[in-house]
């Protein structure tokens, strides 16, 4: 990864997540270089946030399930569609 992730960045990712979350599902699929984001998406992470929210999660599963997607989703949004900060 491009950066040290904590605690603290991943839930500022997810606070992003669920503050953009509409305009996500409305994006879906959204294509970045090396993964396609499909529709189904959402369940998923959800699913993987709330593992997070239950600390029962590694930092280091997070960094990958979590963190990596909703930067790659927050950087693939940010060239057509303004976004709230979290």
């Amino acid at each position: 990864m491009d950066e040290h992730v904590t605690r603290e960045s991943i839930d500022r990712a997810i606070a992003w997540y669920w503050a953009n979350r509409s305009a996500i599902v409305e994006r879906l699929p959204i294509v970045t270089p090396g993964v396609i984001f499909k529709s189904g998406w959402t369940v998923s992470v959800e699913r993987q946030i709330e593992v997070w929210g239950k600390d029962e999660y590694l930092l280091s599963l997070a960094a990958v399930y979590i963190h990596r997607p909703l930067r790659l989703i927050a950087g693939a949004m940010k060239p057509s569609v303004p976004t709230k900060e979290a």
